[in-house]
């Protein structure tokens, strides 16, 4: 279950005092999303802290015009971009397998730009005049929307910015793209919006009067809803308005609506994928004596896929203990917890998982009541972002060593030493001359959010076969391998045909004594395939 959900169904149920904390937290979380290879220690200094490269020393990195994303950066370093055949292999935080120099071509001759903010040659202006809707000879339209929970303070209740101040970071990364070139020789212009997301229907009509704008694209920070529930993130692509979110695609909406949905994060299916077998690899389930999988009834594909993962490692279902807490239309009660902490504990259960959900903070805090502490592993579908709140994280203790893997830059902000890749230092000099916070030290690191879905339209944008709405996703493609900004880890957009970044991914470990992850190591590992 999708930490987004979770609280939007808890705002509707919680005591008055909780809901607005709730949803907020829940927008927050929204924006993340799975994903690396070498022994985890216990819990302790982090192994490794700045990006390195495959080849040792810090990784190079191209540069993309604009910086952001929602999550925290892992460390990397400047320097040129990096080009080659992607051969597998660990990837720097900063650095390229597959990556093109900017203006330089791929295999099939298109020219591809990483970027223009320093002195980079001149774009591709592509045709003149209106190539499509929202387009003129001069600028390209936008739509923006960004979550208005309960007022400035009701956002303020759990850090995030008021709306008035979300859309002023939408707006300092968007003039900071117009001030170093624009896309294809035009200015981005936006119209702003706010969304309820309490009200379904609000976010309906609201989706319907964006359509009615006929903008080029909608950067989307308020409407987007998690994998299985209802769709409000849907209507913009079922009207071919292409919409670039920040919340994890199921592999169904990649097919459904493609090319007009985006997301920045990887895949439900690849985060449940990548977290067992990196996992495996990380030598998280030595010494297992049971698995314990927590599932959801209304994600049965996910649930499968654990179970045949798990198999794939040596723990064939009889070896699996698992407990439904059924459809994430439903919040856990406390007994329904405390039912599935009894029925690990009494199974011997020893190593505890879960399939996307956000349940293991309910189950750690029951466990610690019960002395009942078996070994956590996380496939992080926003758990990271949710759980540095101390209001709604695990137990500190009885969650301590646990293993995240995700494909976020997360858990480097809480990591000493810790450096931070070019595009998010880009996203910084936005915010700065806007004289708002960077993107890590942002309320929950909206500046970032705001940054990544600029940077990641602009990319599309300006690598795009011709400016229109159906080419976007072809431009991403062209792209590459591109490194986003914080919290935004590096993105294989070749793998994703342009539609989701990801690909990526790497552990973090729960430290009970600042009650957050941290960096076991600073480099990303490919995907698993």
């Amino acid at each position: 279950m999708t930490p987004f959900l979770q609280f939007r169904l808890w705002i509707r149920e919680a005591p008055a005092g909780e809901r607005t904390v709730a949803l907020c937290l829940a927008i927050v979380v929204m924006t993340v999303g799975a994903w690396s290879l070498v022994s985890v220690g216990p819990a302790g200094p982090p192994t490794s802290v700045g990006a390195a490269s495959p080849t040792g020393g810090q990784a190079a990195s191209s540069s993309p015009r604009t910086s952001g994303h929602h999550g925290r950066a892992a460390g990397t370093g400047g320097g040129p971009a990096v080009t080659g055949p992607s051969t597998g292999g660990e990837v720097g935080a900063g650095g390229h397998r597959a990556g093109v120099k900017s203006g330089s071509t791929t295999p099939g001759g298109a020219s591809v730009r990483h970027g223009r903010s320093s002195g980079a040659s001149a774009p591709d202006c592509g045709p003149g005049g209106s190539t499509d809707q929202g387009v003129t000879d001069k600028v390209i339209h936008v739509d923006v929307d960004v979550a208005n929970l309960a007022g400035a303070a009701g956002n303020g209740l759990v850090g995030l910015p008021d709306a008035k101040v979300e859309k002023r970071m939408f707006g300092a990364a968007i003039d900071y793209v117009n001030r170093h070139g624009g896309v294809r020789c035009r200015a981005l212009v936006a119209k702003y919006y706010t969304a309820n997301p309490l009200s379904q229907s609000s976010l309906e009509a609201l989706c319907l009067d964006m359509v009615a704008d006929k903008p080029f694209a909608l950067l989307d920070e308020g409407l987007a809803s998690p994998v299985g529930s209802p769709t409000p993130r849907d209507c913009p692509p079922s009207h071919k308005l292409p919409e670039f979110g920040s919340l994890s695609l199921s592999q169904r909406e990649v097919e459904q609506f493609s090319p007009y949905l985006f997301a920045y994060n990887e895949t439900s299916e690849q985060i449940v994928h990548d977290s067992i077998l990196a996992s495996d690899q990380l030598r998280w389930f030595k010494g297992a004596k049971k698995v314990g999988l927590l599932e959801q009834d209304c994600i049965p594909d996910l649930n499968s896929l654990a179970l045949a993962d798990l198999a794939k490692i040596g723990f064939p279902k009889s070896s699996v203990t698992t407990f439904d807490f059924g459809c994430p239309n439903d919040i856990p009660s406390p007994i329904t917890v405390e039912n599935a902490v009894l029925r690990f504990k009494s199974a011997g259960v020893t190593h505890v998982l879960d399939d996307g959900g956000v349940y293991e903070n309910y189950f750690s805090n029951d466990a610690a009541n019960q002395h009942y502490r078996p070994k956590y592993m996380v496939g992080d579908q926003g758990s990271i972002a949710l759980w540095d709140n101390r209001a709604f994280g695990p137990n500190p203790d009885n969650f301590a060593g646990a293993l995240a893997i995700t494909a976020t830059q997360y858990g480097a902000e809480n990591t000493a030493g810790a450096t931070f890749n070019p595009q998010t230092h880009e996203c910084d000099a936005a915010m700065k001359a806007k004289r708002l916070a960077s993107a890590t030290a942002s309320p929950d690191g909206f500046a970032g959010v705001a940054c990544t879905l600029v940077h990641q339209f602009v990319l599309a944008a300006d690598n795009a076969p011709s400016l229109m709405r159906a080419d976007l996703a072809a431009g991403l493609a062209a792209v590459g391998h591109a490194d986003m900004p914080f919290p935004a880890g590096p993105a294989n957009y070749v793998r994703s045909h342009g539609q989701y970044g990801g690909g990526y991914w790497r552990p973090d470990i729960w430290h009970s004594s600042c009650a957050c992850f941290q960096l076991q190591r600073a480099r990303f590992s490919p995907s698993f395939s």
